[in-house]
């Protein structure tokens, strides 16, 4: 009887401790950048967030509240394709000069390694997108 017990102690220690956590998307989010942005004091320490974000694998791309459209099945895929996510860039973000300088690193980042597909794929009101465009014609 004590064998059996200690038998079936040991196989449940065994799979309370052995299981891996998983990190929810709340918990990537707060240890992205996404927060951080909010506290950046200038343009570069933005940049060195979004190169974070970039060596994490948890790229942000941040939308303007103001042209906000829907997230459609269409960003869904971008999404999926370039290991991203969009997020609204609400007054709780950071400056908008901030904002735009974080979604530049992110842009360069795609366009060294997609080269420019991406921007033909990437929803259209993302901060600083088109002056992006304009300056990388």
């Amino acid at each position: 009887m004590k064998n059996q017990f200690l038998f079936l102690f040991l196989l449940f220690s065994t799979f309370c401790i052995g299981q891996n956590e998983k990190i929810s998307f709340d918990q990537q989010i707060d240890s992205s950048g996404a927060i951080k942005l909010r506290f950046a004091k200038n343009v570069k320490e933005a940049q060195e967030i979004a190169k974070n974000d970039i060596l994490k694998q948890f790229i942000v791309l941040y939308i303007s509240d103001l042209k906000f459209t829907n997230i459609t099945r269409k960003d869904r895929k971008f999404e999926k394709k370039y290991n991203s996510y969009y997020s609204i860039a609400g007054c709780l973000t950071g400056k908008l000069e901030f904002i735009e300088a974080y979604n530049h690193e992110i842009f360069e980042y795609f366009t060294k390694k997609y080269n420019k597909e991406w921007i033909y794929e990437i929803k259209k009101d993302v901060i600083g997108l088109e002056n992006y465009k304009a300056k990388n014609k």
